[in-house]
């Protein structure tokens, strides 16, 4: 019997009734500190177990976490062990709060302490979240999502007065401008959907302030990201005060785009109206033709948004007027149509669609890579579970914007830390046999690699209707439109999903419950394997 065979057994008996003294010999036989933890948090549970007794088996469980060796795995107790303490006596679960911050303060700066700050802020207690924020600050390289997360978890748990003064103190000596300014545009976002406006505005003006410290293209980006994060009309008068900070018809253009966007999301359409119309008269004066190219289909671009398709089909063709000879230009726009729903794809003659030698029988099931910084336990875990499924159905693996360019560091890394597929062996297996595919995630196109190997098809439990395929159609289509017939069934790993530039870039989108539910990564894994075999086999 294994470590986790154990824990399960003496879970199962703690809920039969048990008494924990008869099960410390079971408890002494796991090695594996992960497991002995958990089995002595299910322990404590039982309801033969005193006061002093439960006090006692918690406070092993989470002197433990510490003695797991991979970070990873130590972010999941955590998580765990934070999730089972809801309910107990104030005391012990004050106790478990109390060690699991001590755990996470130890770690080192990297992924894991960032894995473990995003999935236990939202447990721990309010006075203990300021630590928390200030751990996430300073974990190079994870700084502003860490950060997100645990801001959220302050505002969903109430702040007063005093608590959100101190938060904004923090946040105002933030030194990385556009990380202060991201943070203060979040908390802004989290604020408004929680309280309203009278605690949200006076931080947005705040913060659009805090543009002056950028130039150029920074400037317009971190504007750009405010406008997304404001979501009523009673946010549109202040964001429109930083139009003051763009005197350049480009800048300027780009600036009034994103404000009508803002304002068509708070459904302020006749605002948006005015902001695109003003965009529209500053086109004359941009001096180049390429970038009065970028600044006119910008504008079409949010026309399309608005419905106004006539009207953006005409400053789509404007654009490609100015364009002229550019091709790559040319391209761009002519992708900005298609994403518009202005036009369809065209086949690209400049690159063409290069599918190795008997490689064409398999589709793909592509991995596509959600996770911020670089390489992780979670990233060699998750193709060594793939592989697997790819070798009993017949299907290749794409791992998409994987943080390297070396797959044999995968393949080494799946046989080295994991025991998922044989110890990475199916993996390897895959890899030399040339089944294995790193797919480049380039932003400006995020599909190209994809539509290399096959016909693009992104799994989502919430599709767009008019993208919306079964399996079976999907392999259909894919034997008809593309050179190789066959498809990439894109799949997001991590608990982001999919990326919103994958979902409205690829041209099908695939749903598999019927209900839209969420699974989990490894279900759907399996469930999607399955389904492509047998709908190709269907067809034939």
């Amino acid at each position: 019997m294994n470590d986790a065979s154990r824990y399960r057994s003496i879970a199962r008996r703690v809920r039969d009734g048990a008494d924990p003294k008869s099960l410390t010999d079971d408890l002494e036989r796991i090695k594996d500190p992960y497991y002995s933890s958990l089995a002595l948090q299910s322990m404590s549970g039982s309801f033969r177990a005193e006061r002093g007794m439960r006090r006692e088996l918690l406070s092993r469980a989470v002197s433990l976490i510490s003695d797991v060796p991979q970070e990873w795995r130590r972010a999941e107790l955590m998580e765990v062990l934070l999730k089972r303490s809801r309910g107990l006596p104030p005391e012990l679960e004050s106790m478990i709060f109390k060690g699991v911050l001590r755990a996470i303060l130890d770690m080192e700066d990297g992924s894991g302490v960032s894995q473990s700050i995003r999935g236990c802020s939202g447990y721990l207690l309010p006075e203990d979240r300021p630590i928390l924020l200030e751990r996430a600050l300073n974990n190079r390289g994870f700084e502003k999502d860490d950060s997100k997360a645990v801001i959220r978890s302050m505002v969903q748990g109430g702040m007063g007065r005093k608590e959100m003064s101190a938060l904004m103190s923090r946040l105002n000596s933030i030194e990385d401008v556009r990380l202060r300014i991201s943070l203060l545009g979040y908390l802004h976002l989290q604020l408004r959907k929680k309280k309203g406006d009278r605690a949200s505005i006076p931080i947005l003006g705040k913060t659009l302030k805090e543009l002056k410290g950028l130039r150029g293209d920074d400037r317009s980006v971190m504007f750009s990201y405010l406008c997304r994060n404001c979501i009523s009309r009673k946010d549109l008068p202040v964001l429109e005060k930083g139009l003051e900070l763009f005197e350049e018809p480009v800048e300027r253009i780009r600036a009034l785009g994103d404000l009508a966007t803002a304002s068509d999301r708070a459904r302020d359409r006749d605002r948006a109206r005015k902001h695109l119309e003003t965009a529209l008269s500053l086109a004359p004066e941009i001096e180049t033709d390429a970038e009065r190219a970028h600044a006119l289909s910008s504008i079409a671009s949010a026309e399309a948004r608005l419905g106004n398709m006539d009207r953006a089909r005409d400053l789509f063709q404007k654009a490609l007027d100015a364009a002229q000879e550019e091709v790559k230009l040319s391209f761009r726009i002519e992708e900005r149509m298609v994403k518009a729903g202005i036009a369809e794809r065209k086949a690209r003659k400049e690159k063409r669609v290069h599918v190795p030698r008997g490689r064409t029988e398999g589709h793909v099931l592509v991995l596509c890579d959600t996770y911020e910084g670089g390489m992780k336990p979670v990233h060699s875990r998750a193709a060594a579970r793939a592989a697997p499924l790819c070798a009993a159905f017949s299907l290749e693996l794409g791992l998409m914007g994987f943080p390297t360019s070396d797959l044999d560091r995968i393949v080494n890394l799946a046989s080295s830390e994991t025991n998922i597929g044989k110890g990475g062996e199916y993996l390897g297996t895959l890899r030399k046999r040339g089944k294995v595919h790193l797919i480049p995630y380039p932003e400006n196109d995020p599909l190209s690699g994809v539509r290399e190997l096959g016909l693009p098809v992104a799994t989502t439990p919430s599709p767009d209707k008019e993208k919306l395929v079964s399996m079976r159609e999907a392999v259909s289509i894919s034997r008809e439109k593309h050179p190789a017939g066959r498809i990439c069934l894109i799949m997001g790993l991590g608990r982001r999903g999919l990326p919103d530039t994958v979902l409205e870039e690829a041209p099908y989108h695939l749903e598999i419950t019927g209900e839209g539910t969420e699974l989990e990564t490894a279900t759907a894994m399996g469930i999607l394997a399955f389904m492509l075999k047998e709908a190709s086999d269907a067809e034939g």
